[in-house]
């Protein structure tokens, strides 16, 4: 062993330990980067639950124009449900663009009644 190889050694020993060093300091960066981005995160979703209300009750003002409801109608064969709009029932089961629905005004505002089953199942939508 000679002075070359102690030199070689020395060599490869410190560029072994500055690679060291930078992966150290690399990784605390993404780890301080990443915690205040959670520090971040978290402050935003608490400031926006702040603003959020939430309530159980259904509110009762719930209608639908004219349009609306002949596009309802429309679409019956997805809903599988009877449509009943001012007395005229519209059987789930009819051809939707051969039903006549002209005497929908299209100006008039709607309100739906629901009609469910005893196991909860949307049975029949009424329009009024």
């Amino acid at each position: 062993m000679g002075l070359v190889d102690n030199a070689k050694e020395a060599m490869f020993l410190s560029i072994t330990a500055t690679i060291f060093c930078a992966s150290v300091i690399t990784g605390y960066n993404v780890f301080d980067n990443t915690a205040k981005m959670n520090k971040v995160a978290y402050s935003m979703n608490n400031e926006l639950d702040k603003n959020m209300h939430s309530t159980l009750i259904i509110e009762d003002n719930d209608t639908y124009t004219g349009a609306e409801v002949r596009q309802s109608i429309f679409q019956i064969n997805e809903g599988q449900i009877d449509i009943v709009v001012d007395g005229t029932t519209f059987s789930k089961n009819i051809d939707p663009m051969a039903v006549d629905v002209s005497g929908i005004s299209l100006t008039k505002k709607y309100t739906p009644t629901y009609v469910r089953d005893s196991s909860g199942k949307l049975t029949l939508l009424k329009f009024s």
